[in-house]
């Protein structure tokens, strides 16, 4: 199938699967031998749940629903985690009924997790620091927030390979740098593309393949190796999270918007050859990694946790 029937495929599939409410993230589940997802929601009436959906993405159970407008969700091994801004909640996968474990974080804010086999690795605004969790939220050790100045916090988004955390700025640290991002990607990919992406969404990191994704509004960068650069576009269509499950090899893709007066969302997954079909290759190479280093740019670079080494 050639480029153009790859994208009328897959613009296909996100009509066919319009939903009733924004997901936020979503999670593969692999439950009594068949394939769900548990996805954070926000309904047409502005409540955030936590739910599970079949392989149609219909809600066929409600875990959990939430007082407060900020969550993150992960799974770790058989558990799924609930962060809230002050606390979290865990889940036994396999029995989504039973009463889950709720534990207080303390006064952390938390505002964006992620996961490997391990460790849970969450980010506290209140500290300005990656915090470090085991399996039963005991914590491990905190970490720096390397891009942030002295006068500000710079808030991140986070990925995790087996053995670390990558940390992602939503934000070029400086005005200088967000006006260095946007003239180069109005250069690769014109005026309107570049007006649509400003923040970035989300990352998510495919431990087999080393690459990394980086979503914005509607666009999803993909380095692969630290060399080779491409990325996916999605017209009209905004993205709220671009997750990589490598147990199941797929990126989850959410998408959510308004339709005059209601929420309309839609999940995709993609996996890694739909992906390598679908995305778009950067050819001027100097350019993307001039780009790149303007979206990661820190003075200390993030030696302990952003380890380029990693993914070159």
């Amino acid at each position: 199938m050639n480029e153009l029937g790859i994208l009328r495929r897959i613009s296909n599939i996100i009509k066919k699967n319009n939903l009733d409410f924004v997901p936020r993230q979503t999670l593969i589940a692999n439950i009594n031998n068949k394939k769900h997802y548990i996805s954070l929601i926000c309904d047409e009436n502005w409540q955030v749940k936590v739910v599970l959906l079949d392989e149609d993405n219909k809600i066929i159970y409600k875990i959990l629903e939430l007082s407060g407008d900020r969550a993150s969700i992960t799974k770790l091994q058989d558990s799924l985690y609930v962060f809230t801004d002050q606390e979290a909640y865990v889940f036994d996968i396999n029995n989504l009924s039973k009463t889950p474990l709720k534990k207080s974080l303390g006064n952390v804010d938390i505002q964006g997790i992620c996961a490997n086999e391990n460790s849970i690795f969450a980010y506290s605004i209140k500290k300005d620091k990656i915090i470090k969790y085991d399996k039963k939220l005991n914590v491990v050790e905190e970490y720096k927030n390397q891009w942030s100045k002295e006068n500000s916090k710079i808030s991140l988004n986070l990925a995790c390979n087996q053995e670390t955390f990558f940390s992602v700025p939503i934000l070029p640290t400086t005005e200088e740098h967000y006006q260095i991002m946007k003239g180069i990607m109005q250069q690769c990919f014109g005026y309107r593309i570049s007006q649509a992406n400003d923040l970035i969404k989300s990352c998510g990191f495919n431990q087999e393949e080393n690459t990394i994704y980086i979503a914005m509004y509607n666009l999803i960068w993909i380095i692969k190796d630290g060399r080779e650069y491409s990325y996916l576009h999605f017209k009209g269509k905004g993205i709220t999270t671009a997750l990589y499950d490598n147990n199941f090899k797929k990126l989850v893709i959410n998408f959510g918007g308004t339709k005059g007066n209601h929420l309309i969302g839609s999940i995709i997954e993609l996996s890694n050859d739909q992906i390598r079909k679908m995305a778009t290759p950067i050819t001027n190479i100097s350019q993307v990694e001039a780009l790149i280093s303007t979206l990661l740019n820190s003075k200390n670079n993030e030696e302990e946790h952003f380890n380029k080494s990693r993914i070159q």
